[in-house]
């Protein structure tokens, strides 16, 4: 509870040097917070919210709430602060304090303002056990690109076509009535590989003369001088080789000698021809395994084309138990780009890409919006024009597979999570702007899912805390938080709920299992009213002891106990197929009681120099 009563009085700047201890003169006006403990207990790093209202002297005070400052009750030791939100038009804000002690019998702490040259020292990260409110671009590691909407580039359409295009090799051309080549293979069979014309990238016409070859998949072309090379995957239907093939005029290729030569037990597919321009080496990049529990993505250099079947510059970049494999590579910003597509734990398609900023065969990295496109999706091949990416995919929907084409501005990549605070278990995580819950412009945490959970938990680690975060609900069902986190299988868990209004639609869960295949064990439940999706709502988890009280916009919605996790951190949760965002994530200490601030008189000063 918080109490306001308000007096100015004006001392003047003599008989304030001598009997106050003021902070610094440049700020003119100084209010006196007291604070009351209900517990009875000593609290240290306390954590008080303090609502401002028209008492509070808005119009002396900056226009961003800049010259806030709080200190100690000696009046000049400068303690953490939050600013949450500042309307000064409305004479309304909310600030956070960390107040070092508050004895049984309660402290004074002081509130200085009105000093139009101070600059903001507010700090959620000083002042709270853990916060986040995704707006330190400095802390945030950089993603993917933001892709365009879709465009279906090719369809099966020509009579040869056995299946659907699903892939498509670009190269630019000089003269001719096209500016651009596309090489496409189909989608199931034995193969099949086509040529397409293009002057933008995004309409293509097929060449009347097609097929170029039946015996082929996955091709991909690259032009040195007057040649033109193809490698593309030999015998698909039985076991699986890569071969590079040649041609004068782009149309007629020969099969000149297999790179990678058929082994028995193993296939060597899905390969991609990549020109470093760094080190000026060709690169091939290929699947090989077993198609079971063996998933390699390999690699070779040369400084030819013809010179990759050399195995002796073979190495192996990645392995999986798990569906993985390469679909291209590109560089951009002193950073190598691998597309690759997977299958999640239902058996569907997508598409994630791995980076690495120091070689072409080492150091990748899965980006943190992995991943990307969405679900269904893959065979990314990536293509650099200028500052701009092109993406031609194959995604399979309930009518069969397409070829679509996407774009994205290179020079802005997405931002993610602070990985010094956050770990993720499932989903793709990025940074953007929004109007967040307050009704102002700012970024966001949006975690989007496929066909499994999303999960974001810290590494933060606590016992008995409060953890509070606003969340909107864009597309699935429900979206929660996580508490007392041991890992993304062991945790408690409050959902809210968006498709059960007028019914119960705030439920807590324990989960003891991986939550890709558990099923939570209810704790509580409640009606909270309308929920609606696209709006944001807080929600509120005291953990203490072996009880959870969970609130929804400050009001308790229900009372749980269990004593299964003594200790752990906080979470993100989105169920399967949700795109959620995420907005003021902090934890502060837990009381039985919170500590009442009462906000008494102003005592304004007349600021001077030279004493």
């Amino acid at each position: 509870m918080v109490v306001i009563a308000a007096a100015f009085i004006f001392p003047s700047p003599s008989n304030a040097a001598r009997s106050l201890r003021w902070f610094d003169l440049n700020w003119t006006e100084r209010t006196t917070i007291t604070i009351d403990n209900p517990t009875g207990t000593l609290l240290r790093d306390f954590q008080i919210q303090l609502p401002l209202n028209g008492s509070f002297p808005f119009s002396l005070s900056n226009a961003d709430g800049s010259d806030l400052r709080f200190t100690t009750d000696d009046g000049i030791t400068l303690i953490p602060f939050w600013l949450e939100s500042w309307d000064p038009n409305n004479t309304s804000a909310s600030v956070w304090v960390k107040v070092p002690f508050i004895p049984p019998a309660g402290v004074t702490i002081y509130l200085y303002s009105a000093n139009p040259k101070a600059l903001s020292v507010s700090s959620g990260g000083n002042t709270f056990d853990f916060f986040d409110d995704f707006e330190d671009v400095t802390t945030s590691p950089e993603g993917y690109y933001s892709l365009t909407n879709p465009t279906t580039t090719l369809v099966q359409s020509d009579s040869w076509e056995t299946s659907a295009p699903h892939t498509l090799s670009v190269i630019q051309t000089e003269g001719g009535n096209y500016s651009y080549l596309g090489y496409y293979g189909l989608e199931a069979g034995c193969g099949g590989i086509g040529l397409a014309f293009s002057n933008d990238l995004i309409n293509w016409a097929k060449y009347a003369q097609n097929p170029l070859m039946v015996n082929g998949r996955w091709p991909v072309v690259d032009k040195v001088g007057s040649t033109f090379y193809m490698i593309y995957t030999k015998n698909f239907c039985a076991t699986s080789y890569i071969m590079l093939a040649t041609s004068a005029d782009g149309v007629h290729f020969t099969d000149l000698k297999p790179l990678v030569v058929a082994q028995p037990g193993l296939r060597n597919q899905s390969s991609w021809l990549f020109h470093s321009p760094v080190d000026g080496l060709y690169y091939m990049y290929w699947y090989r395994g077993d198609d079971s529990t063996v998933w390699n993505v390999v690699a070779r250099s040369s400084p030819t084309i013809d010179g990759l079947d050399d195995a002796s510059t073979e190495t192996t970049l990645l392995r999986s138990a798990w569906t993985l494999a390469p679909t291209s590579v590109v560089h951009y910003d002193n950073t190598y780009f691998m597309a690759t597509e997977t299958r999640d734990t239902f058996g569907n398609w997508m598409t994630s890409v791995y980076a690495s900023v120091t070689s072409p065969i080492s150091g990748f990295q899965l980006l943190p919006d992995s991943p990307i496109v969405g679900t269904g999706t893959a065979c990314l091949f990536q293509y650099v024009v200028g500052t701009v990416l092109h993406g031609y995919y194959c995604k399979v929907t309930s009518a069969g597979w397409t070829l679509e084409h996407r774009t994205a501005d290179l020079k802005v990549r997405n931002l993610s999570f602070d990985p010094a605070r956050w770990n993720a278990a499932g989903g793709a995580w990025q940074l953007i702007p929004d109007i967040q819950h307050d009704g102002t412009s700012g970024r966001v945490l949006q975690g989007t899912s496929l066909a499994y959970a999303q999960m974001l938990h810290s590494f933060y680690s606590g016992t008995d805390y409060v953890l509070e975060a606003f969340g909107k609900q864009i597309e699935g069902r429900e979206w929660g938080l996580g508490v007392r986190v041991n890992d993304p299988g062991n945790l408690y868990t409050a959902n809210l709920y968006d498709d059960l209004t007028g019914s119960t639609n705030l439920y807590g869960y324990k989960w003891v299992t991986k939550l890709r295949t558990a099923t939570g064990i209810q704790l509580g439940s409640s009606n909270v009213g309308d929920i609606r999706s696209n709006n944001w709502y807080k929600m509120t988890v005291k953990i203490h002891g072996g009880e959870i009280d969970v609130y929804k916009d400050d009001s308790l919605a229900f009372h749980a106990a269990d004593t299964q996790f003594a200790a752990g951190g906080v979470a993100l949760y989105g169920e399967p197929r949700s795109l959620i965002e995420w907005n003021n994530v902090f934890v502060r200490k837990y009381a039985p009681i919170d500590p009442r601030a009462t906000i008494g008189q102003t005592t304004r000063i007349r600021a001077f120099r030279g004493r």
